[in-house]
């Protein structure tokens, strides 16, 4: 399979220059192929109907661009624009590639043929967004040791931390909005099993107060905290975006430039935001490798994370939860537990399971996000929010046993809080408003729980 390895690239004056021009070129090049074909969408030019019959309509035709002005673009703005020949035509052709791409991309989300979230039209680029790229294939680059061969830059150094496992098919130098510049490669490699030798599964249960609550299915638990890597670096973001709003910035309507001092003041805020990302894709594929390389199989929540990002309310409360939910990036710990674990990972349903108990399996009624340990008004179990989750997505998944044969039950211990443990009491309100089936009154025979409490040796 294809991998990508990032190293952080160090040109020097001069081949910053180089790069400030090819990264212009190759934004001339996109835009051109976006504008081209803005202009045949609405002046018909250009285009050529091709012959698609159906079952349905025999005489269907779909209008397509032509392909051979398409290759005969960057000819011809080599021409107009003789600083075009300033840089590799290489990377000018992959810049038309990606715009044909992003295209593809649009028609193919319009259309239903795209499973992914939907693409909108292709944008033009501009200057003034922060990362800026260019792509060169094998017949643009080189690489000897810890530096690599740029058509028309030269030789630029690369910190070489780890060794390439086979020849790279193509690079991608970056600029990114803190000023620092990095080297992409795509390199061909093994996939490796991380499967462990002693079978064991695993459930995930994702949340805010913790960042993930695993059970496991030899009747060991966890909870991972949540290094809320945004939220340490809040208070220097906020005096740093103070900051930058004095200073004389970029404005577009009048074309005015913005100041020395607004640049330098923005790359420190980029090199914050950078801090962050980088500890948190750290974060996260630690975790990722670790509980791949431990279980068999994992079974995660399907969330709908966008959905998530856009709850709460309007006020100070809302904002600081979504911003919680951003923070916590669960979507980016689920991608990278996905590339490890590949199809060992399960996804299941996230309807009601932290509201079914772990120990009889009644649904107790939803409870409000404050409530982290409640007691099920069926058997009587005080359970833990997050390991009562886990446990139920394990479940759900088909990974957990749920009663054995030898005649223990472990879900009790998995499902239960810490005998210690602080909880959130449900005030009388709370508990009036909820159904009085599940949530109202004592629960049904309390001797017999407690029994049942003491015969298990309480919580693992």
């Amino acid at each position: 399979m294809k991998r990508r390895y990032v190293f952080r690239a160090y040109p020097t004056t001069r081949q910053q220059r180089g790069l400030r021009r090819l990264f212009g070129c190759c934004r001339y090049i996109y835009n051109s192929v976006i504008a081209d074909r803005q202009m045949t969408f609405e002046t018909r030019l250009h285009a050529v109907e091709e012959s698609r019959p159906t079952q349905g309509n025999p005489d269907r035709t779909v209008r397509s661009f032509d392909a051979n002005r398409q290759a005969a673009l960057i000819t011809y703005e080599r021409t107009r624009k003789p600083w075009l020949n300033d840089v590799s035509s290489v990377a000018l052709i992959q810049s038309m590639r990606d715009a044909e791409q992003a295209f593809s991309n649009f028609f193919a989300s319009v259309s239903g043929n795209r499973k992914r979230p939907r693409v909108g039209f292709p944008r033009f680029k501009s200057r003034f967004t922060g990362k800026q790229s260019a792509r060169f294939t094998s017949n643009g680059f080189r690489v000897d040791g810890d530096r690599v061969f740029i058509a028309k830059i030269g030789w630029v150094r690369f910190v070489r931390s780890r060794a390439l496992p086979s020849t790279p098919s193509s690079v991608t130098i970056i600029h990114k909005p803190d000023q620092t510049f990095e080297v992409s490669f795509v390199v061909e490699v093994a996939p490796v099993d991380l499967a462990p030798a002693i079978e064991r599964h695993a459930g995930i249960d994702a949340g805010l107060d913790t960042f993930a609550a695993v059970v496991y299915s030899d009747g060991t638990r966890e909870k991972v905290d949540n290094p809320r890597f945004f939220r340490r670096q809040h208070r220097r973001l906020r005096k740093a975006q103070r900051d930058l709003s004095r200073k004389q910035g970029p404005d577009r309507r009048t074309g005015k430039k913005p100041s020395k001092g607004w640049r330098t003041q923005q790359a420190r805020i980029a090199r914050l935001h950078s801090g962050v990302v980088h500890t948190r894709t750290d974060f996260a594929r630690k975790l990722a490798r670790r509980l791949a390389s431990e279980n068999t199989t994992i079974a995660i929540e399907s969330l709908n994370i966008r959905g998530l990002a856009r709850s709460g309310g309007h006020d100070a409360q809302g904002r600081g939860l979504r911003r919680s939910i951003h923070d916590a990036a669960w979507g980016a710990f689920f991608a990278n537990l996905a590339n490890v674990a590949g199809s060992r990972l399960l996804a299941v349903d996230p309807a009601h399971t932290s509201q079914t108990c772990g120990v009889c399996g009644v649904v107790d009624g939803p409870k409000p996000l404050s409530v982290r340990k409640w007691e099920c008004q069926a058997c009587g179990a005080v359970l833990d929010r997050d390991w009562n989750a886990a446990l139920n997505v394990m479940i759900a998944a088909g990974q957990a046993e749920i009663s054995n044969a030898g005649g223990g039950d472990f879900r009790l211990q998995l499902a239960e809080a810490v005998a210690k443990e602080a909880g959130t009491r449900w005030s009388a309100g709370e508990v009036a408003a909820s159904t009085p089936a599940t949530l109202s009154g004592k629960p049904k025979n309390p001797a017999a729980s407690a029994a049942r409490r003491k015969s298990t040796g309480g919580p693992a």
